[in-house]
């Protein structure tokens, strides 16, 4: 009898235990995806966005969740939102994601666990580096490149682009796809034509 007891306590003991499993959710990589603006006066004049040049890019976070990218009635106060930074000036290099191109970090950046990211950036040119001078304030939406020097050469020509921080913020909750960001020319292309008697 004393087994017979001791038997059922343990196959209720058994039946009693829960197997539980604590899922994380992966966090998705930030990613890109660039526009160039169109102009007549400018070095690049297509709206593709060179592969084989990289991104420097800020951004801020704001702790609160945000309206869903594209409502603009709702516009963030700078000042008061999107203060913290979260990427300072870092390298977006081209990467190929299920067929498509994307820009992603050299070193993979990831969207927070909640509130919030804004962007601006800026093009770097085929096989550079961000430059460590360039600064970007989110509350003024002033972009800084100093020593910016342009190649005299014509086959060396680098069209300088930029983006300031988006209308929109972006959620990590709708980061199943590329922030689409477009760019701006910071620089004219001037063709002079010279001709003789």
């Amino acid at each position: 009898m004393k087994k017979l007891f001791i038997s059922i306590l343990a196959v209720a003991a058994a039946v009693a235990c829960t197997k539980t499993n604590v899922d994380f959710e992966q966090p998705a990589e930030i990613g890109f995806a660039p526009v160039a603006s169109m102009s007549s006066k400018a070095a690049l004049n297509t709206a593709t966005y060179p592969t084989e040049q990289p991104i420097g890019i800020w951004s801020n976070y704001d702790g609160t969740i945000l309206p869903t990218a594209g409502d603009a009635s709702k516009t963030p106060n700078y000042a008061t939102n999107f203060t913290t930074a979260y990427l300072n000036n870092v390298k977006f290099e081209s990467k190929s994601v299920n067929s498509a191109t994307v820009w992603g970090g050299a070193t993979p950046y990831y969207w927070p666990t909640n509130g919030s990211l804004v962007f601006a950036g800026y093009s770097i040119p085929k096989g550079g580096d961000v430059n460590t001078k360039a600064t970007y304030n989110f509350s003024d939406d002033v972009m800084t490149i100093p020593d910016y020097v342009q190649e005299l050469s014509t086959d060396k020509t680098f069209d300088l682009l930029w983006f300031g921080r988006t209308a929109d913020s972006y959620n990590y909750r709708n980061a199943t796809t590329a922030v689409p960001v477009k760019f701006n020319h910071a620089l004219s292309w001037i063709t002079i034509q010279v001709k003789g008697e």
